[in-house]
């Protein structure tokens, strides 16, 4: 009996629950309308006994984790989708390719391009690597931190705007970056 109540009335309620709403709510399904009601002493004594916030707090969190996974799962999946998607534009734009030099009046060379593009972009949209991260990976130190203060500029904050006790262009206060011959 007390469990069904506490599986009805209680966890329905949500992280904001209280017991006497959940108290209210079994009153109000059995015809009986009071507004201000407080839970009565044997909906007490359960709820104390069978520790009902804690387990109902228990299964909000599992409910939670389970949502997550499917969240995760989706994603996984979209993104294998978004990738066979990319990859089988490649396919078709290669393929098309091929036949171009065949039957030039069917798509032009820009169409061709325009499809193996947008094949290369998915792919590596799935794959977490779109076209403006790869051009920041391609940058040297140097490279960035000129873009790092063209971009400061644009912000509206000037040469004498201080970054972390330094001046820009401030060469002692640039980070060190490893090169490959300091690993060695």
């Amino acid at each position: 009996m007390w469990f069904r109540r506490f599986e009805m009335w209680f966890l329905p309620l949500g992280p904001d629950r209280s017991l006497n709403e959940a108290h209210r709510r079994w009153l109000v399904s059995r015809g009986i309308e009071r507004q201000h009601s407080r839970a009565s002493g044997s909906w007490s004594r359960a709820y104390a006994r069978w520790n009902w916030r804690a387990r109902a707090e228990a299964w909000d969190e599992r409910n939670r984790q389970e949502r997550i996974a499917a969240e995760e799962a989706a994603r996984a999946e979209m993104l294998s989708r978004h990738t066979k998607i990319g990859r089988a534009l490649q396919e078709v734009a290669a393929e098309r390719l091929k036949q171009v030099r065949q039957q030039l009046q069917d798509l032009e060379p820009a169409q061709v391009r325009l499809w193996l593009e947008t094949g290369i972009k998915i792919e590596r949209s799935a794959r977490g690597m779109p076209d403006h991260l790869l051009a920041i990976s391609r940058m040297t130190e140097d490279q960035l931190l000129d873009e790092y203060e063209r971009l400061r500029g644009q912000l509206g904050f000037g040469d004498d705007a201080e970054v972390s006790g330094s001046q820009p262009g401030d060469e002692a206060a640039r980070p060190s970056t490893p090169t490959p011959t300091d690993a060695s």
